[in-house]
């Protein structure tokens, strides 16, 4: 996971990336159109593999998110950390809005390399979309496959913890019971077929008479 202290990193890298990435960092739906009359390939990759798709996502402009996803740029794409745009929505600032969007347009859940988004909200203290995710159906359960540490183990704000226990208590059920098997039922079953061959083969006797 990254480091709380990520922001500020990230925005110096948004500085070195292609002019597709830093208009969708800005907002800049203008250069957005620009870059895409140019022939830019909208998942095009800048630093740390990142798309402009998770660049809009992270600093939560949502309408060039939605620019971006009608003209083709892919919504689960991972970066090299394997965070999608809907773990950035879900990081820096806690872009539900974003996120919301994202999940319409049909971006995974659960899709992870590492952490999944609700891992992600959970440890960047985003409870309002710790919120959304969990009443879209993530599951809280997911184990991370390092260490098997789950959403709740990230989980700072007791707020957030108790949403997840909850969640996590709703989603797994008590075992139904066992069929009940009527033993004298059972017992009287094969009497029925062997009947009905007895008779059949009466029946064939009489025939032959």
């Amino acid at each position: 996971m990254r480091a709380s202290s990520w922001p500020d990193a990230w925005l110096q890298l948004v500085l070195t990336d292609q002019p597709i990435h830093l208009a969708a960092a800005k907002g800049d739906i203008a250069e957005l159109q620009a870059q895409l009359k140019s022939g830019v390939d909208m998942n095009s990759r800048g630093q740390r593999g990142c798309t402009a798709l998770m660049r809009g996502a992270s600093q939560g402009h949502l309408d060039a998110v939605k620019f971006l996803v009608e003209h083709g740029a892919a919504v689960d794409k991972a970066d090299e950390d394997g965070w999608t745009a809907l773990h950035f929505a879900c990081a820096f600032g806690g872009h539900a809005d974003v996120a919301a969007f994202l999940l319409d347009s049909g971006a995974e859940l659960n899709k992870f390399s590492g952490d999944t988004p609700l891992m992600i909200a959970a440890a960047f203290n985003q409870q309002t979309c710790v919120k959304l995710l969990l009443e879209r159906k993530a599951d809280p359960a997911v184990q991370r496959l390092r260490d098997g540490k789950t959403a709740l183990d990230f989980a700072h704000l007791d707020e957030i913890a108790s949403m997840l226990q909850t969640a996590g208590t709703a989603a797994s059920p008590p075992a139904p019971p066992a069929p009940r098997v009527d033993s004298a039922a059972a017992s009287t079953a094969p009497a029925a077929p062997a009947a009905a061959v007895a008779a059949s083969a009466s029946d064939k006797a009489d025939s032959k008479v």
